[in-house]
């Protein structure tokens, strides 16, 4: 064990970087040498017998570290006890976190996001393989070695873009402490954490973590720079549902594809719509494939991942999309077989894993068809509710049609009211139909999660089950024009029976809609 050594002596501390369940980050001056240097101090007393397997992985993985020589990896300098307990001492990075970057800018060029790909996959491919990627002819022939550093806690704060000595961009990888080199004898508290949203789907299983999850939690950070979000998104960290809906989307839902969330986001930035991907086919199905569920179908490592993006800047893979680049990014996407599950998130506080085949599609659908022919004269109720619907559609075509087909103020708000309560009166297949035609839902709906054909089975395996109440209470128009942005905030109730009585869900509307070329185009829900 090193020598304790007193706090005042070394360090002058400037300011607290971060902290966290296992340590804290503290911006200090060395005094040995006078430089500013990042300290790490873990959360434990080397006195603790307890602790003694924790402290000897604390050592044995420093030593791993200060191995690591790359530019893009946050270079160690010593580790130290410092009032008894363990610390590194690290290189000080300053600039911004690619969180920081995407949050102000909402989504990255895809030139941007292919040099810090280059970059990361480089520092991992030293993490992963012990090889620098700059020493050429060597890169084929690199092996993963039996002791590969796993970071293990990937996300997009913990990239920072820096500056090199020559004023050239840098992307660092920071924060390893919780990497490991074996993972037999990591303990599972490692194995377990990290940043949600940016989890292997292993780690939510507890079970063996590897280099490819990495991997997965990197094919993340492309996914979000690109997107503007990463694919299954939480708000709150404490919420157990939000963590269980997440849990379940990133076990069993598939990937939202990259190129319909990228389009979504530039719409909503910049009020453009692409006419088609501005980023290579390659780079989207390298992102796919690193966001395989199953560890042994990504990339091994780091020098695989690097490997294959340089393949892909030197035009050895398909920079050209195809001739329908959504259907195409939908087959490369997870899409679900007849065996495999989809996830229901009708309302925020279920979160359940259903199973639907075609053929059990198919034969619901002609069993109900039998059905309302057979009840058409008991239940002449559904004609009035398809004749409310019906109305509301022919109110939004009025409204449509006004001031030379441009979408001002007043019309957009009579659309919007128009479209929710159309949708609070679709409570049979006749009148589902009938609001998913109008309104030309959008290909990829709450969040990403559905597709067309999914939400329409979903709308119309509620049917009879549940009543609605939708209460708007503000429409705030942020863009007129055409295309035309609208916030929607307002209350919907829930009922299971069809009395209206306890409502069994009371959630809020918070709801960003897009309208263009007289449509309701998509509707993103907050």
């Amino acid at each position: 064990m090193k020598e304790n050594i007193v706090w005042d002596e070394m360090f002058e501390p400037l300011d607290e970087i971060g902290s966290g369940g296992f340590s804290r980050v503290l911006k200090i001056r060395y005094k040995p040498d006078g430089k500013i240097y990042a300290l790490k101090i873990m959360n434990f007393d080397v006195t603790d017998k307890s602790r003694e397997a924790e402290l000897n992985d604390f050592y044995r993985e420093v030593e791993f570290l200060k191995k690591l020589n790359h530019e893009s990896i946050v270079r160690i300098i010593d580790d130290f006890v410092i009032d008894q307990k363990p610390a590194i001492l690290m290189e000080y990075v300053e600039g911004e976190s690619l969180a920081q970057i995407i949050r102000h800018n909402r989504y990255l060029p895809a030139e941007e996001v292919i040099e810090i790909a280059l970059q990361v996959s480089a520092g991992l491919m030293t993490c992963h393989n012990n090889a620098d990627p700059n020493l050429s002819g060597l890169i084929s022939d690199t092996k993963m070695p039996s002791q590969a550093i796993i970071h293990n806690d990937i996300h997009s704060k913990n990239i920072i873009k820096t500056s090199r000595a020559d004023g050239t961009i840098q992307y660092k990888l920071i924060d390893f402490g919780l990497s490991f080199a074996d993972p037999e004898k990591a303990s599972k508290e490692l194995k377990i954490h990290g940043m949600k949203e940016f989890k292997a789907p292993e780690k939510w299983k507890e079970e063996k973590v590897s280099t490819q999850s990495d991997i997965y939690s990197f094919g993340v950070v492309l996914y979000e720079m690109l997107a503007g979000q990463v694919p299954f998104p939480i708000s709150d960290y404490d919420d157990l549902t939000q963590e269980l809906r997440l849990k379940n989307q990133v076990l069993f839902g598939k990937i939202p594809p990259v190129w319909s969330i990228r389009k979504n986001t530039i719409e909503r930035t910049d009020f453009v719509t692409p006419e088609e991907p501005d980023f290579p086919y390659w780079l989207n199905n390298l992102i796919m494939k690193c966001l395989e569920k199953e560890p042994s179908k990504r990339y091994r490592s780091g020098k695989d991942l690097n490997d294959e993006i340089h393949k892909g800047i030197t035009r050895q893979l398909a920079d050209e999309w195809p001739d329908n680049p959504e259907f195409e990014d939908l087959k490369n996407s997870e899409i679900k077989t007849d065996e495999e599950s989809t996830i229901d998130i009708s309302t925020p506080n279920q979160s359940r894993q259903t199973t639907e085949t075609s053929e059990f599609y198919q034969a619901f659908m002609a069993r109900k068809e039998k059905e309302n022919e057979r009840k058409k004269t008991k239940k002449r109720t559904r004609m009035w509710v398809v004749i409310l619907l019906a109305l509301a559609l022919v109110t939004v075509g009025v409204f449509l049609t006004k001031n030379d087909g441009k979408l001002v103020k007043a019309n957009i708000e009579e659309q919007i009211r128009a479209y929710y309560k159309a949708d609070e009166a679709a409570i049979n297949a006749e009148s589902v139909e009938m609001l998913l035609n109008e309104f030309e839902f959008p290909v990829y709906y709450y969040n990403g999660m559905y597709t067309r054909q999914e939400f329409r089975n979903f709308y119309i395996s509620k049917l009879n089950a549940e009543k609605k109440e939708i209460t708007l209470t503000d429409i705030t128009v942020v863009k007129a024009g055409n295309p035309a942005l609208v916030r929607v905030h307002g209350k919907l109730k829930t009922y299971k029976n069809a009395n209206g009585t306890k409502p069994n869900y009371v959630g809020e509307i918070r709801d960003e809609i897009i309208m263009s070329d007289k449509k309701i185009k998509r509707i993103v829900k907050q």
